[in-house]
């Protein structure tokens, strides 16, 4: 029980997720064994990136991590934000999801994914429960991979900008911020497209763009838009302050912490209506989902946001000290450590 109690301590481990292949989905394991998921993923990324030789040693190299856990997985829990069974089946169903993490697309009956997915449910019967941010990866694993409610725990994820800096006089109710580095799959493009129907009505209004190293062709010379690049959790707080709104509506997301990070600093958000956006933004509340990749509808949610803003604003900040304490880390190892508790640790 005390090397539970000391994880209250210290700070929760931003890992790279154990997700075969290319990234690795966050793992959370149980204190007395851990493993260095930088190291690992270095090292896998010595195989080349062809695809072609990846095909080669598939076998092998998309699942040799999970070769590694089933070593420790049996006492451990596993905390993470996605499901590498779902991305198999996002990518099958949608090849150009799986171009935005350079991933392959593998048919059911391909030997590779049989294996991957193998691994997957032989991990989900070994360890002793998953933690997951969202609630829909929650769901996803009872309901659709079968694994005992009872295993599943939904704890949630936490902000990492700093909350007690913050400070919206700058505020002039008419700018946007957009933040994601992976452009396509955060819909950036769409974002752009958007706004530019926007600015044609509204010419006082501003697009904050962070994320990207190089800004995007789609963004380049366009009246309103301020490109700023990759940007450190410090750098970027002067823009959740100075912005009003938050919008993001990414096509793949498995949690968003960018919209935990949004709401802490009083920003009504837009988001698109999949995964775990609807579980941060209840819509014409504070902020709205799209449910198309329609650049009308996301200019409409913008103008609608733009003009009753001080509306959304008021409900966000009606919520500011829940979203403060739901979305600290230190709430989230709490509930970690409660479930951990009540299994007998």
């Amino acid at each position: 029980m005390s090397e539970a109690a000391n994880v209250v301590d210290i700070p929760i481990q931003y890992t790279i997720p154990i997700r075969a292949a290319a990234k690795l989905d966050r793992l959370y394991s149980k204190y007395t064994h851990s493993y260095n998921s930088r190291a690992l993923t270095s090292k896998a990324f010595t195989i080349t990136a062809n695809w072609k030789t990846r095909r080669t040693h598939g076998a092998y190299f998309m699942t040799w991590p999970f070769l590694y856990l089933h070593k420790h997985i049996n006492d451990s829990y596993i905390y993470h934000d996605s499901s590498l069974v779902y991305e198999l089946r996002r990518y099958y169903a949608e090849p150009e999801a799986a171009s935005w993490w350079g991933m392959p697309v593998l048919a059911p009956d391909d030997p590779v994914r049989i294996r991957m997915e193998a691994h997957v449910y032989k991990l989900n019967r070994q360890c002793r429960g998953r933690f997951t941010m969202s609630k829909w990866l929650e769901r996803f694993l009872v309901d659709d991979m079968g694994m005992p409610a009872e295993k599943v725990h939904h704890v949630g994820g936490g902000c990492n900008i700093d909350t007690s800096r913050i400070n919206t006089q700058g505020r002039n109710g008419k700018r946007f911020l957009f933040v994601g580095k992976a452009w396509e799959r955060k819909n950036g493009p769409l974002v752009v497209e958007g706004f530019k129907k926007l600015h044609a009505k509204y010419s006082d209004t501003e697009l904050f763009i962070a994320g990207p190293v190089t800004c995007p062709p789609e963004a380049q010379n366009v009246k309103g838009i301020h490109f700023l690049g990759l940007m450190s959790h410090d750098e970027l707080l002067e823009y959740f302050n100075l912005c009003d709104f938050f919008v993001m509506p990414s096509r793949m997301d498995a949690y968003g912490l960018v919209f935990v990070e949004a709401l802490c600093f009083g920003l009504p958000c837009i988001g698109k209506n999949i995964q775990a956006m609807p579980e941060f933004i209840t819509d014409h509340i504070n902020g709205r989902l799209i449910n198309d990749d329609n650049p009308d509808e996301l200019a409409d949610c913008m103008e609608d946001v733009l003009l009753d803003g001080k509306n959304y604003a008021a409900r966000v900040e009606a919520l500011h000290d829940e979203y403060l304490t739901r979305y600290s880390w230190k709430s989230v190892a709490q509930r970690i450590i409660d479930v951990m508790r009540n299994d007998g640790y």
